[in-house]
């Protein structure tokens, strides 16, 4: 037999050993549910985020599309002479004044030539464009939300949203 403070030694290794494996335990199982509180609140908040998004972008094209109604409209009842150019482009000018969400605004032909625009440039042709070659190939009169695009006009990335008239 092993003398008393030898097996006094190995009890009190065990039971520190015991003592130790209890902690860690407990220190895991502690870790592991904050993880898994954190990745709730986690999905709560991408959930909640999601929902603003989604929120913000519809009411942005409602707005773009009461706007190019608006715009449809004045181009059935007026010609695009220079006056009645001048008067487009201001009221171009205005809407973006107006709204955080629009950059720009313009009007492109048949043909895809810029005709009137809130920037006042004459950038040339648009028939490159996903959104133009959209409208080229589709016969309706919904409007159509192209791929994000560089800006020509204006620095950055932009969401064109397009309608025919």
């Amino acid at each position: 037999m092993a003398p008393p403070h030898i097996l006094a030694t190995w009890g009190i290794a065990g039971f520190i050993g015991a003592a130790c494996a209890v902690l860690i335990g407990m220190e895991t199982s502690h870790i592991l549910r904050q993880r898994a509180d954190v990745l709730a609140e986690s999905w709560k908040e991408t959930a909640n985020l999601t929902s603003s998004l989604l929120q913000h972008a519809e009411l942005t094209f409602r707005t773009a599309d009461a706007l190019l109604i608006g715009i449809v409209e004045r181009l059935e009842h007026e010609s695009l002479r220079p006056e009645a150019r001048q008067r487009l482009r201001a009221w171009f000018v205005q809407e973006i004044q107006h709204s955080s969400q629009f950059h720009q605004l313009s009007v492109v032909d048949a043909d895809g030539a810029m005709i009137v625009s809130s920037t006042g440039d004459n950038l040339g042709q648009f028939t490159d464009r996903e959104y133009f070659a959209y409208h080229r190939t589709h016969d309706e009169d919904a409007i159509h939300i192209g791929a994000p695009i560089r800006g020509r006009a204006v620095d950055g990335w932009l969401i064109p949203v397009f309608a025919p008239v």
